[in-house]
């Protein structure tokens, strides 16, 4: 009786020993997201080294979340060695959230089609605090219930924008110029202004795209670049993002026309998953 409890307690051991999970790695840990939504608000300031910006809206470029704005927002600063392609980007205060993505360098001066259109991204870190975890397809307009922060302070884009956003749909039947475009707009981080509303004016062919033309004033306390236009006859996608020129009234460029041609690249490079905006919270 003894050796059959011997045995049956050596089995007990050998199962223990045999069928211990061995140990792994945990796998790595993001950072903590912040809650901030840029789409809409300030990337960066002007100072002697960076162009100052707006952030234009999320979205996916080659499978990789990435955020969406104007490429003119990069060229001042590759004047001094900064926002190369595949290089850091930064926001105030030396933060970095990505990189910038596929487009222009230095030696060639060559810039893609999408370029072109006065568009480029940064693909996101996903290590960053500035890495959204949700709400990647909303655009800050600003507190329009004067509540505080709620849904109500965001565009909501749930619609890829069609060649009906593009420069040969202008006017869409003359409604262009009967209907609104609202410029989303914020001065700084933390103000909370809600949208200008205006009217496109005229359109002007520039390269495979066009520039449209607003009744809007340039804001003199800095930088209209990249923010984010929506149209009134289709709030559920974005229509364009703005080109700041020296003075005068705002122009912006159709966000469709340069999507197309950076979408198109990717379809036939690297992981052949084009380039989209994104149309859902967690996107």
């Amino acid at each position: 009786m003894k050796r059959k409890w011997r045995s049956l307690s050596m089995a007990l051991i050998l199962a223990v020993i045999v069928f211990e999970p061995v140990a792994v790695n945990p796998p790595p840990v993001e950072a903590a997201w912040n809650g901030v939504i840029m789409a809409g608000r300030v990337l960066r300031s002007v100072n002697p080294d960076t162009s100052g910006c707006r952030a234009t809206a999320y979205g996916r470029v080659d499978g990789n979340l990435v955020l969406f704005l104007a490429n003119h927002c990069k060229q001042f600063g590759e004047q001094y060695g900064n926002d190369m392609p595949y290089g850091p980007a930064y926001t105030d205060g030396g933060v970095q959230i990505g990189w910038w993505g596929n487009g222009t360098t230095i030696a060639c001066n060559c810039p893609n089609s999408w370029e072109d259109n006065d568009l480029t991204y940064i693909t996101l870190d996903v290590n960053s605090v500035w890495y959204p975890t949700s709400g990647r397809n909303r655009i800050y307009r600003g507190d329009v219930t004067g509540n505080g922060l709620t849904s109500d302070d965001y565009g909501n884009m749930t619609t890829q924008p069609t060649a009906s956003d593009g420069c040969s749909s202008y006017p869409i039947g003359g409604t262009w110029l009967d209907d609104n475009v609202y410029q989303m707009w914020q001065q700084t981080m933390t103000t909370t202004y809600t949208n200008r509303v205006g009217t496109p004016t005229q359109k002007t062919s520039v390269n495979d795209g066009c520039l449209i033309w607003s009744n809007l004033s340039v804001h003199g306390s800095c930088c209209d670049s990249a923010s984010p236009w929506v149209g009134s006859w289709d709030t559920t996608t974005l229509h364009g993002l703005a080109t700041d020129p020296p003075g005068g009234l705002l122009r912006y460029n159709s966000f469709f026309e340069g999507l197309f041609d950076l979408d198109a690249y990717f379809d036939t490079h690297s992981n052949h998953t084009g380039a989209k905006l994104c149309i859902t919270s967690s996107c």
